[in-house]
């Protein structure tokens, strides 16, 4: 078993999201604190409602679709539950991550996964996802979400279309957690971890960090900063994070497995 007795790891995922591998951490011995820096809202504005509820009744039109997140299956399946009490035939499911398909499963859905880089370029390696010209292909994700995957498929000749789900907001609560946060810090003899699980988390933390004194902003940013993938990893550098580490994944297991390559101070 790992000890990460000398770490201490703030975690900004959403709370429901965080606490499981918070309790991981823990018994490993790692200090841990979660600032979460995302908020998940359903789409609420009339418009917005609308153009889900008409992609989600044409759904037997198209003949893959694919989940980019655990929350876009969450929020999907409230829709597709209300509209297709029986689902439509021959549609084939798939899957950004392991953890997506295994949300999607928990509804009775048959879907296809990436490999253990669990993202959009992963995904796109899959043999069914080559050959999709003239296909139609719906995108189940939130708002304003990375347009790779639909780029890309499109690029190989099918129809690809977006069901925006919800927004992600940066929570009011999150600059005052903050400021807690690095009060408590001062005296700690720990290695900080700043761990973000995607880019939108990583961008919502710059921004609260670009807001502090410039001490706290020094301190942040010369921390470690674990991510998930080298996309991320490139962003992280490019918003001038010193010490980027980077995981083969966002799943827990393979986080945890990341930060046990930190040593400790003067190590």
């Amino acid at each position: 078993m790992k000890d990460l007795r000398h770490l201490q790891v703030l975690i900004t995922r959403p709370l429901e999201q965080a606490r499981e591998w918070e309790r991981e951490l823990r018994a490993l011995g790692a200090d841990t604190a979660v600032l979460p820096v995302l908020r998940l809202e359903a789409v609420s504005e009339p418009a917005e409602l609308q153009h889900v509820k008409e992609r989600i009744m044409a759904l037997a039109d198209y003949q893959k679709v694919v989940f980019v997140s655990r929350n876009a299956v969450q929020h999907a399946w409230e829709w597709i539950d209300r509209y297709w009490p029986q689902l439509p035939v021959n549609i084939r499911y798939f899957a950004v991550g392991s953890a997506t398909a295994s949300a999607a499963s928990e509804y009775g859905l048959h879907v296809e996964a990436a490999g253990e880089a669990m993202n959009s370029e992963a995904l796109l390696q899959l043999p069914a996802l080559q050959s999709v010209a003239h296909e139609k292909i719906l995108i189940c994700r939130g708002r304003g979400g990375r347009d790779f995957l639909a780029e890309n498929l499109r690029a190989r000749g099918a129809r690809v279309d977006f069901c925006e789900l919800y927004h992600r907001r940066l929570p009011e609560a999150a600059r005052g957690q903050l400021a807690d946060f690095l009060r408590q810090r001062k005296h700690s003899k720990t290695e900080l971890v700043l761990a973000a699980h995607s880019g939108e988390s990583l961008e919502n933390l710059n921004r609260l960090i670009d807001e502090l004194p410039t001490v706290d902003r020094a301190l942040l940013r010369g921390s470690f900063l674990l991510v998930p993938g080298e996309r991320v990893a490139d962003l992280a550098r490019g918003l001038g994070f010193e010490r980027v580490i980077t995981a083969l994944n966002a799943t827990d297991a393979v986080m945890t497995e990341t930060l046990g390559q930190i040593p400790a101070r003067g190590q």
